[in-house]
């Protein structure tokens, strides 16, 4: 009965946080959510985005025309500033048609590019953000495993105490089990030392003070996607990965600048009109200007220039495109391993660690055959595996987090 009121008073007391609704408790969208809600980084690529999509605007438009005033009279008796006579003129340069166009795709390019580099920190912000959640829940995990290895050890000690009681065993099994129960704790403080870095690191990707309470993380049953499904993810990366987009704007970028340096070779103009006020007579006179680009090697250095970098852009979305493809099925082939290794983990190492050690107690309770230390193995391999088990799925979610990432989408469109 004694027994029955504590685990109830315990249970109970756990309840608590839960009734009064302080768990502090946090899933993995609501981690990405914070992550990318007030971001620094992204914030600062977002308006230069927005910046580079004005300059787009600006490159497109004409220059300011130009007006100009002149005034003119005798050096000996001139009535200045109000002069006998007086022009009036403006003046609009206007470029070969074509350039303002391709200044426009040039700048528009340069915003569609920051654009690109912003999702590409959006998805790394959630990668980030999904490997510390996934991190800290095998954490956490892991130390109730334990504590309840502790209640185990805490069980087997009182077993050996009463053997020894009797005789039956050395002073020594004692020791070993209360040993044993010291390096458990030490390895509870380890824990709970990474379980607050990450918290710590939790909070910094939310953007809100490390001491902010973070209690539970709350991770649903592990659904991996399908292979079908992953392979046509895997088939979409060169559509979402925003590297290759980048990769893209800035071929195009540099297919317009080359465009562009060709024109240079043709004129600009300009348009003016005048009005002159004189006292005979007023008068009015119209003025065409044209360039005059005679400097033919700068206009050819620059085409060639601008060919060079559409040849380095094309090699740039080489590369990526291949590194793509690897990351792609490299992620692949780590989820394979994981997941077989979890498979295995679950259908044979667990059963079998628990019968190792239903097996060694009760040889040691029979005093048989029983030796302490194979107790004492039998237990340290169990709790090895269940700490192997939850570490072993929190890699599973962080490699299909990474596979997201390497085919371009949010964690939480591959995890759902």
């Amino acid at each position: 009965m004694t027994m029955m009121k504590l685990i109830i008073g315990g249970f109970l007391l756990s309840a608590l946080p839960i009734l009064a609704g302080e768990t502090n408790s946090v899933t993995l969208p609501q981690v990405i959510a914070a992550s990318l809600a007030d971001n620094a980084q992204l914030r600062s690529l977002s308006q230069k985005a927005g910046a580079l999509g004005e300059r787009s605007r600006e490159a497109g438009s004409l220059s300011n025309p130009m007006l100009t005033y002149r005034g003119m009279d005798s050096t000996s008796g001139g009535k200045w500033p109000n002069t006998d006579e007086k022009r009036i003129e403006i003046e609009q340069a206007f470029q070969w048609p074509g350039k303002r166009r391709l200044k426009n795709v040039m700048a528009a390019k340069d915003a569609e590019a920051m654009q690109s580099e912003t999702r590409t920190m959006a998805l790394d912000v959630e990668l980030s953000a999904a490997e510390t959640f996934y991190a800290l829940h095998a954490i956490q995990q892991s130390l109730a495993i334990i504590h309840d290895e502790e209640a185990l050890l805490r069980r087997i000690e009182s077993l050996t105490t009463l053997r020894y009681t009797t005789g039956a065993v050395g002073q020594q099994d004692v020791l070993k089990a209360q040993t044993e129960i010291t390096l458990l704790k030490q390895k509870i403080i380890e824990l709970e030392v990474r379980e607050l870095t990450l918290k710590n690191k939790l909070n910094t990707l939310m953007n809100r003070p490390v001491a902010t309470a973070i209690g539970r993380v709350v991770v649903p049953s592990l659904e991996s996607p399908s292979p079908v499904e992953g392979g046509q993810f895997a088939n979409n990366a060169f559509t979402h990965r925003p590297e290759l987009q980048l990769a893209k704007a800035r071929i195009e970028r540099a297919q317009a600048e080359q465009a562009f340096m060709k024109k240079e070779g043709l004129p600009d103009y300009k348009v003016g009109l005048e009005y002159r006020s004189m006292p005979a007579d007023d008068q009015a006179m119209f003025m065409v200007g044209i360039e005059l680009p005679v400097w033919r090697n700068k206009i050819g250095a620059g085409v060639r220039g601008a060919g060079h970098m559409v040849q380095s852009e094309l090699a740039a979305r080489e590369a990526a495109e291949r590194q793509v493809t690897q990351e792609v099925q490299d992620a692949l082939a780590q989820i394979q391993a994981a997941e077989r290794t979890l498979a295995l983990i679950r259908r044979e190492l667990i059963p079998q660690a628990e019968l190792r050690l239903s097996a060694s107690e009760a040889a040691y309770r029979s005093g048989d055959k029983g030796d302490f230390m194979d107790l004492l193995e039998s237990e340290r391999f169990l709790l090895n595996v269940r700490v192997t088990t939850v570490m072993t799925e929190a890699d599973l979610r962080m490699q299909w987090s990474r596979f997201a990432r390497a085919a371009g989408l949010s964690v939480l469109e591959v995890l759902k």
